[in-house]
């Protein structure tokens, strides 16, 4: 039965760690499609040609498709340990990648406030060196958007890998009440 049970375990933190990149993935290109709506040259100028791409758009979900690669797998595998590893009640699925849907819209509302901060203000809301020589207000728009997105998104995904041994903790205690 142990073999069976090594499969289950391996699955769950596959789906786990898979799940929450094709999440961060199709985030990022859905966010890039906004970015590159406001500003192209946010990609056409100021990121390198990837893969080819022959527009603004398609610049865009490329980027965003190879940058999502990296930082969404470490988090799906964080959050795989985070939500299965050790002697606690598992997470569901579920409720892991629930957790990574919150991350991601709490993300985008941040982000997004942080471009409309920017645009009315007309100026940068971060240290004037993180932004590109150009300082339209479009591209301070989006490049307030970007850091937001990325600053955000990491602090984020750090406190639901917290919540996740939290929720797990809580889990085990409730069982004992039972």
């Amino acid at each position: 039965m142990p073999d069976v049970r090594r499969f289950i375990e391996s699955f769950r933190m596959n789906v786990i760690t898979v799940g929450t990149w094709a999440m961060v993935a199709a985030y990022a290109v859905a966010h890039d499609q906004i970015i590159v709506r406001i500003a192209a040259e946010h990609f056409t100028v100021y990121h390198p040609n990837v893969l080819g791409a022959g527009s603004a758009a398609a610049q865009a979900a490329c980027c965003a498709f190879v940058a999502s690669i990296g930082p969404g797998l470490a988090f799906g595998l964080y959050l795989a340990v985070a939500a299965s590893v050790g002697n606690l009640p598992k997470l569901r699925i579920s409720e892991a990648l629930a957790g990574v849907a919150a991350v991601i819209a709490v993300t985008e509302v941040l982000s997004e406030a942080a471009g409309l901060m920017s645009f009315l203000l007309g100026r940068p809301l971060y240290p004037v060196a993180w932004y590109p020589g150009d300082k339209t207000v479009p591209l301070l728009v989006t490049q307030s958007i970007q850091i937001t997105c990325y600053g955000s998104a990491t602090v984020l995904s750090g406190l639901l890998l917290v919540f996740a041994v939290y929720r797990r903790v809580r889990l085990k205690k409730a069982s004992f009440r039972v």
